[in-house]
């Protein structure tokens, strides 16, 4: 399969120096309410003395199990008439308690499920939803245990013939020779799981120490992975630099490869889809740390990368001259940890529901190795929806080559290119301490801006970030509102935490699931916060706080606790 992926070098050409010349556009602190109505709540006497009515329904009735799975997922709907005390049950467990609503059951299974809708003590209605097995033969149930790079390679094998779902990697591994850790996953459809388990809940590492001309995970065309509990260690430190352009500075001698072939470390292009990378790390990397090309639903969660020879994490911009080229489609990027990378901490296009939450990235373009400044969060061409929400951008400066830093070249907090970058909203961000600035549009070098805008500026703080927050945005390319800046403007984000009760129920011998609950807490920031629970994407529970019960786990499942798109806390669960 071809691979979609833009060498490194090959960066677009609109991240020009920040001059003298830009010019800033303020924007003062206000604040604005929009007033909800109250549904109307009339009801007269004769609804009063008429007897409660409701009925459920499900889609689908008759849900489908993956290969590989024990359950499916149905979505349970009602409504009642005349009713004040409604539930939704499922045996003598509460399932819903509302006069109507939708709400997602993930646990279904072979065997018959049987919801009952009360009101006021009154039997309304039932509803049987039911899992059907898919057709195909589901892979095999165990997992590989990886200890050495022999192990690595042969566990790699068993997974892509489906002998196992899962590798567990135990040991920290030595990666040496000839893609010696190479995890290539081409046209490979899940679900599959690579994961540490180490001791001690410290993460296993990968350590490459030659041979850095491979991505140690490569994949390309698969869908449905998880890579979980991992650090990827790329060697000796990346050079520092000398002066401008000189070896060590524009040529990487930690890499014993080319600098055209030194690869990134986690690579995922041609339409790859549903990728989860949650807690790993990636330090030292000899090019970019994670490159993203044409993928869909991609999320890389509580991860760290520090001090990439160039970006932390580098997405296509979607101008490659390939088929069907298209940039990345609901990429989530959350969480996460960028530091010291010498170029942005993320360069990305993005399109769908994409969102980048909760990061904090620190004195990332330090070093600018392609000869330009630019910004630590760079929003390039063809960006057409992009949530920036919850995240602080500190201490951007480009000082690791002292001829640079005395020539005065600046880093900027969020960069967007000159043109073609449409629906990108900018929202309570804590942006300070970067020397080129908050936010800023680069200059056209070829005229006026096209398809740029609106961007939406909302509720940020700002501060100390000379010479100034929003620059080189004409009037109709911004809506700018509520934000702060200064010294005396404070900043909080949501905090939240969740938990169970047990890390892993035991199943019930008839019915292959058990229960377990589920409590959470948070300390919302704002008052348009809003606080769900969600499995598989979907609303487990919503409020700020409480505790509800999980009667219908068979095996692995993730609970994450939002506000709005940024992500507070998560917890894992199982069944034995």
């Amino acid at each position: 399969m071809a691979r979609r992926l833009r060498r490194e070098g090959n960066m677009t050409p609109h991240r020009r120096a920040l001059t003298l010349a830009l010019s800033l556009f303020t924007c003062g602190l206000s604040s604005a309410c929009v007033p909800g109505g109250d549904r109307a709540a009339g009801s007269s006497a004769a609804n009063e003395e008429a007897a409660p009515r409701g009925s459920l329904g499900a889609s689908p009735a008759i849900c489908t199990i993956p290969s590989g799975a024990s359950t499916c997922a149905s979505t349970i709907s009602w409504h009642t008439s005349y009713a004040t005390d409604v539930k939704v049950k499922i045996g003598d467990s509460t399932f819903a308690a509302a006069a109507e609503g939708a709400q997602l059951a993930p646990w279904i299974s072979e065997t018959p499920a049987v919801f009952e809708l009360w009101g006021d003590g009154l039997l309304l209605d039932t509803l049987t939803v039911v899992g059907a097995a898919a057709a195909t033969a589901p892979p095999g149930d165990d997992e590989c245990v990886a200890s050495d790079a022999a192990t690595l390679r042969a566990c790699l094998q068993g997974l892509l013939g489906k002998s196992y779902r899962a590798i567990a990697i135990t040991n920290d591994i030595v990666c040496s020779g000839p893609q010696a850790c190479h995890l290539g996953m081409d046209g490979f459809v899940g679900p599959a799981l690579v994961y540490g388990r180490g001791s001690a809940g410290r993460n296993p590492r990968l350590i490459r120490t030659d041979h850095f001309d491979y991505p140690i995970v490569d994949l390309a065309g698969s869908t449905d992975l998880e890579l979980r509990d991992l650090d990827f260690v790329e060697g000796a430190a990346n050079q520092p630099a000398g002066l401008f352009r000189t070896p060590g500075y524009d040529r990487n001698l930690s890499c014993d490869v080319p600098q055209a072939q030194c690869a990134t470390t986690i690579a995922i292009v041609a339409e790859s889809k549903r990728i989860l990378i949650d807690h790993v790390s990636v330090e030292e990397s000899k090019s970019q740390g994670i490159s993203l090309g044409n993928v869909e639903g991609v999320t890389i969660r509580n991860s760290t990368i520090r001090h990439a020879w160039a970006n932390g994490i580098w997405t296509t911009s979607g101008d490659l001259p390939v088929v069907n080229e298209h940039v990345p489609t609901d990429l989530r990027l959350e969480n996460n940890t960028f530091v010291d990378n010498r170029c942005s901490a993320i360069e990305m296009s993005a399109q769908g529901h994409s969102v980048v939450s909760g990061n904090y990235l620190s004195h990332n373009h330090m070093g600018s190795i392609y000869g330009f400044p630019g910004g630590q969060l760079a929003i390039e061409a063809r960006t057409t929806s992009l949530l920036i929400v919850d995240n602080e951008v500190a201490n951007g400066a480009i000082n690791e080559d002292p001829v640079l830093a005395s020539q005065g070249w600046m880093t900027v907090g969020i960069e967007l290119t000159d043109s073609n970058v449409r629906g990108v909203t900018i929202a309570h961000n804590h942006i300070h301490n970067n020397s080129g600035g908050a936010i800023i549009h680069d200059p056209s070098g070829t005229g006026g801006a096209v398809g740029f805008g609106v961007v939406t500026v909302s509720g940020n703080v700002f501060a100390n970030n000379p010479p100034g927050d929003l620059f080189n945005f004409a009037p109709r390319e911004i809506a700018a509102s509520g934000n702060c800046s200064g010294i005396g403007c404070t900043y909080q984000r949501a905090l939240g935490h969740i938990a169970s009760d047990q890390p892993a129920c035991t199943r019930d011998a008839v019915t292959g699931v058990c229960a377990l609950t589920l409590s959470w807490s948070s300390t919302p920031a704002l008052v348009d916060s809003d606080i769900r629970v969600l499995i598989a994407g979907s609303t487990f529970a919503h409020a700020a706080s409480g505790a509800q019960l999980a009667p219908w786990i068979s095996g692995p499942a993730r609970f994450d606790l939002y506000d709005r798109d940024t992500l507070l806390d998560s917890v894992r669960v199982g069944a034995r």
